[in-house]
This record gives C-alpha cells, sequence and structure tokens, in this order.
C-alpha cells in the first residue's frame, strides 16, 4: 500500500472557503456559504433596522480567528454600544471593536478609496458597506445612467483589488417594488445584476416584530436557491428560530 503524504497547512487551499465563520450554524450554512474570498453579495430587505443589526454581526464575525473586518457607513450606522450588546462580555468587546475598522462613506468613490485602504490591512477579512441604497441617494439622482455608470466602475475596480487579497464584500441595500409586476428587487437596478456574485433577502413576518425570513435568492457556490432560515435579529444577536428546506 502507497503512504500517505503528509499535506502541509500552507499547502491547503481556502479560497474557497468562507472569510467569516457565521455564528450560530444555521446561518453559517446560508448566509455564510456566500462570504467567499474574493466575492461581492449583496444583503437586501425592507427594514434598514434589521439590515444594520446584520451588518454589525457580520462584521463582529470578521474579527474571528485574529482577522480585522472594516465597517462603511455615511456616519449614522456603525454603533460601538450595538457591538458591546452583542458580544456582552465587556473586556472581549473592547478587542473586537479594536478590530473593526470604520469609515465614512458620501458617494461611491469614497467606497472604493476606503476599501483600498483597508485591503492594505493584511488581517481584513471583510468589508461591510451599510448601506448601498444611502450611498446611491448621495452619488447622483435616481435612475440617471451617470449614477450607475459610476457605480458599476467602483465595484468592479473594487472586485479587482479583492480579488488579489482575498476578502470579500458584503452591501446591504433596501428593496423596491415594481409598479407594474409587483416584483421586489434591489435598489442599483442592472449593474447590481451584474456586479454581486451573491444575492441574499431578509423578508420581515410583521407578526412576529424582529423576526425575518433569511432567503438565498443566488449564489456561485452552488447554495440551493430554496434554502431559508428564519431568524429573530435583535440588540444581543441572531437567534435562528427553524430552518426550511
Amino acid at each position: 500500500m502507497k503512504e500517505a503524504r503528509r499535506v502541509r497547512l500552507e499547502e491547503i487551499d481556502d479560497h474557497d472557503s468562507p472569510v467569516v465563520p457565521l455564528r450560530p450554524l444555521v446561518l453559517d450554512r446560508t448566509l455564510g456559504r456566500l462570504l467567499l474570498p474574493g466575492e461581492i453579495s449583496l444583503l437586501y430587505g425592507d427594514s434598514r433596522s434589521v439590515l444594520t443589526i446584520m451588518a454589525h454581526w457580520i462584521a463582529i464575525a470578521g474579527t474571528r480567528r485574529g482577522r480585522a473586518s472594516v465597517y462603511l457607513d455615511t456616519g449614522k450606522n456603525f454603533s460601538p454600544n450595538l457591538v458591546r450588546s452583542m458580544v456582552g462580555d465587556s473586556d472581549r468587546a473592547t478587542r473586537v471593536l479594536r478590530r473593526i475598522g470604520v469609515g465614512k462613506v458620501l458617494c461611491a468613490q469614497d467606497f472604493e478609496q476606503h476599501a483600498l485602504r483597508s485591503l492594505a490591512m493584511r488581517e481584513t477579512s471583510v468589508i461591510v458597506l451599510d448601506s448601498l441604497a444611502a450611498l446611491l441617494s448621495l452619488t447622483g439622482s435616481p435612475g440617471t445612467v451617470e449614477r450607475q455608470r459610476a457605480l458599476f466602475r467602483v465595484l468592479e475596480r473594487v472586485r479587482e483589488h479583492i480579488a488579489e487579497r482575498h476578502v470579500h464584500v458584503l452591501m446591504t441595500d433596501r428593496c423596491t417594488t415594481s409598479w407594474s409586476s409587483e416584483a421586489v428587487s434591489p435598489l442599483g437596478g442592472l449593474v447590481l445584476a451584474h456586479s454581486v456574485d451573491s444575492v441574499a433577502r431578509l423578508i420581515p413576518l410583521l407578526s412576529a416584530g424582529q423576526t425575518a425570513r433569511l432567503v438565498v435568492e443566488r449564489s456561485s457556490c452552488g447554495v440551493n436557491s430554496t434554502d431559508s432560515v428564519v431568524v429573530r435579529v435583535t440588540r444581543r444577536g441572531i437567534r435562528p428560530l427553524h430552518r426550511e428546506r
């Protein structure tokens, strides 16, 4: 029998493994599997507060295993107190906050510049933009070709750089409903359809307060599009209620 060769750690290719380990496990198996290195994902929904809580949760997860994360917003969303509430232990919360870089973006070009600065840090695992809707509102008039082109150019340049450093970019976004077909889609139009790798939606369950169904709509890693998990989203973190297939 041929002797098995011992594989060295540096020989293992982890470029197809998610960069951020999410908790609880059912969330890691749905949303977590989308957070692949060198890719851009979109998480959208109706509730801005629920999206922001989820963005904080992912930024916190990005600091595990000695890594760091970056949280970009228009200057109003990031909350150190929310991080402390989610982490619980005050000493650990202090360490987590030190590993989350925070930047203010007022236009698409700001997003690109902050992303490039973040990539200069080797420890960066994930860049969270919360939210794309706010960024678009500051970039130009709704529906204009100029705004669409600016977004497309920035996302393509960011993609080139994160591919080199194996970093993931997650963007939150609000949704819009078509007046003719009543179809629900994220803001950003066709640009997002061609510029992101994975899309997940948070559908609020109005009868259950801060409860939402997380549905993976599109993925580059073969996740079944029918996978979903019902989660309760609070200031103390994310808790699953049940998973559907």
